[in-house]
Order: C-alpha cells, then structure tokens, then sequence
C-alpha cells in the first residue's frame, strides 16, 4: 500500500451519524475526565477553580503550591 493511499485512508471523512455511534462507544473514565478538567483548570489559570474542584473530585490530593498554574 503506497504512503498516498494511507493518507486517504486516515483522511477519510465521516458523516454525523457514524461520528456519533463511534463516540458512543467510547467509554471515558470519571478519573481521567476529571484529570483532564484539572488540566484545563490549571493551564487557563483558573487557581481557585482548580482548588475547589480538587476538593470536590476524587483527585489525588496534592498541595496548592504543586498546582501549576500559566502565568501570562
């Protein structure tokens, strides 16, 4: 199979309805989209957002100052 017909292959456009049966069948954890919401928290600089939401989710507990937060 030539690189260009790959390329096809990953480029392939999905409709609505099959983009949602594949997403259906996508089983997030609770741990890893809170994880991911931290992530978010964090990177935009949300401090405390992020601490209220690390008091409230099951997230290991960790001290503030290890929180990183973007200073811009």
């Amino acid at each position: 199979m030539s690189s260009e017909s790959k390329s096809d292959e990953n480029n392939k456009e999905v409709g609505k309805l099959e983009w949602e049966k594949k997403l259906k069948q996508i089983k997030i954890s609770k741990t890893d989209m809170n994880k991911l919401i931290m992530n978010y928290l964090c990177m935009e600089g949300y401090k405390d957002a992020a601490l209220k939401f690390q008091q409230e989710t099951t997230l290991p507990q960790s001290k503030p100052k290890d929180l990183i937060f973007e200073e811009f």
